[in-house]
């Protein structure tokens, strides 16, 4: 059975990522804000997000959304 948990906290804080067990998450989904003002800020910041998750457990699966093709990596 799959399901998704929205979860309130901050990705760029260990101790949130700690308290929601990321580790043992299927996968961490980032998603965009289409609305914003500034949405090269926004990819920027979403991709420190990736960062930040990928540094505290390298294993764990994440998807990110990029608002600016030129923001992707190959």
């Amino acid at each position: 059975m799959s399901y998704t948990t929205f979860v309130c906290g901050s990705a760029l804080k260990f101790e949130d990522l700690k308290r929601v067990a990321v580790e043992y998450a299927e996968a961490c989904l980032i998603l965009a804000n289409p609305l914003c003002s500034d949405l090269h800020a926004e990819d920027i910041s979403n991709i420190m997000r990736v960062l930040s998750i990928k540094n505290y457990c390298s294993r764990t699966r994440v998807i990110i959304q990029i608002l600016q093709s030129h923001n992707k990596v190959s």
